[in-house]
């Protein structure tokens, strides 16, 4: 039986598990459909933990509450699994950062550069736009946001839903048009 306690703890271990877990499959398998593979991962690992919470036995080693009802085995389950997907939505945050954000590559590209510096003429020539909007849009082909119909971009249902929400974020809060 699991506890509230440890059920937190069995959630922050199946986060550990899942980056470790994303870690390796990145590095050694490099997939092409990278956050279909991270999503396969977050399955995999939470599915490990509803098997460890449901079926091993555990101690309550801290002996603070005493669940017995079922509601209170819910209760603790649905603790850890929250941890754990609230973790995994933190660290998604940094993932899209990492993969996608703009001011991250230009600073990887002068970190990497020789003397670890580059002119505005320099950033230009390695960062390309078109390249930019080339992953962007295939990137918003495979979310299904848009489609390509004789060389033009539509957007879907659910690409329109999620333009109406953005529109209105920006006009809302007064940000700048661009992204």
């Amino acid at each position: 039986m699991v506890y509230m306690i440890e059920a937190l703890l069995l959630g922050i271990f199946a986060f550990i598990l899942f980056l470790a877990a994303h870690f390796l499959v990145f590095h050694y398998l490099e997939p092409y459909h990278r956050w279909t593979a991270v999503m396969r991962v977050f399955w995999v690992c939470a599915a490990l933990y509803a098997f460890a919470f449901w079926l091993l036995p555990f101690p309550n080693w801290f002996g603070i509450l005493n669940l017995e009802s079922p509601v209170a085995k819910w209760l603790a389950f649905a603790v850890g699994a929250s941890w754990y997907v609230f973790l995994f939505l933190s660290y998604a945050q940094f993932y899209f950062l990492v993969d996608r954000g703009i001011s991250a590559r230009i600073l990887v590209e002068i970190l990497r550069a020789e003397g670890r510096s580059l002119s505005h003429d320099e950033l230009r020539r390695r960062y390309s736009s078109d390249a930019l909007q080339t992953r962007r849009l295939q990137d918003m082909q495979y979310g299904k946001y848009v489609i390509l119909e004789n060389g033009v971009y539509k957007l879907t249902p659910k690409g329109k839903l999620n333009a109406l929400i953005f529109n209105f974020c920006k006009k809302y809060l007064h940000l700048n048009p661009g992204g």
